[in-house]
């Protein structure tokens, strides 16, 4: 499935970031990347949304996973709307708010990409420059490395290696969250990447997004 991210992605004023140094909130260099071939943890929930026995393959995005968002922590851990997603998540363990993060990023890929790391559209960029393009599990573009102050050095093709969008989504998920505090960018708000996020929207999947992360046996108890 294709989904428009937002229409102003590619002309964000650089001033409305904040500075981030490389290694407390935000990697900025290619070599913070987790390799591809390295598996270094596995959701405490049990599987994420995405594992099936058809894509044994999936299983390794996941433990990426983990290892990405366990990088960037600082930043997703401020976001002031992230009970929506899991109500008692400020009572959680460190590894369980790892994992609620992991739900929320694969159910999001399922979205914008139907969990297809080739998946490309032409949504807000150009047919003849594929730095523009939407590509990956995220659908995010090349340009996105320069519009978020993030240097990983990526490539159109490196988008389409699910472990590097990966890590340059949920990098972009941590700028977002430094400038705006939240996850959900309700219509009419500003700081809006992945339009399957919100709220309000033409291409709403916000709310089934929460559902799947209320799935989690630990978000289901009383805050």
């Amino acid at each position: 499935m294709k989904i428009i991210c937002q229409a102003s992605k590619n002309t964000i004023l650089l001033f409305a970031w904040i500075p981030v140094l490389c290694g407390v909130s935000i990697s900025c260099s290619r070599g913070s990347q987790p390799d591809s071939g390295t598996a270094t943890s596995s959701p405490v929930g049990g599987p994420l949304v995405w594992e099936t026995s058809s894509h044994p393959e999936r299983a390794q995005w996941s433990s990426a996973l983990i290892q990405i968002i366990g990088k960037y922590m600082p930043a997703l851990d401020s976001a002031s709307d992230i009970t929506q997603f899991c109500p008692p998540y400020r009572n959680l363990s460190g590894d369980q708010k790892l994992n609620v993060w992991a739900e929320i990023f694969a159910a999001t890929s399922y979205y914008e990409s139907d969990w297809d790391p080739t998946a490309t559209s032409v949504d807000n960029g150009t047919q003849s420059d594929k730095n523009t393009w939407s590509v990956g599990l995220l659908q995010l573009s090349v340009v996105d490395q320069k519009n978020y102050n993030l240097d990983f050095g990526d490539y159109f093709s490196d988008l389409q290696d699910p472990l590097k969008n990966l890590t340059l989504g949920v990098a972009i998920m941590a700028r977002q969250i430094e400038s705006y505090g939240q996850v959900l960018i309700p219509v009419g708000g500003s700081g809006l990447y992945w339009s399957t996020l919100h709220p309000g929207g033409k291409a709403d999947q916000s709310a089934k997004i929460e559902a799947e992360t209320g799935k989690l046996s630990f978000c289901q108890n009383s805050p």
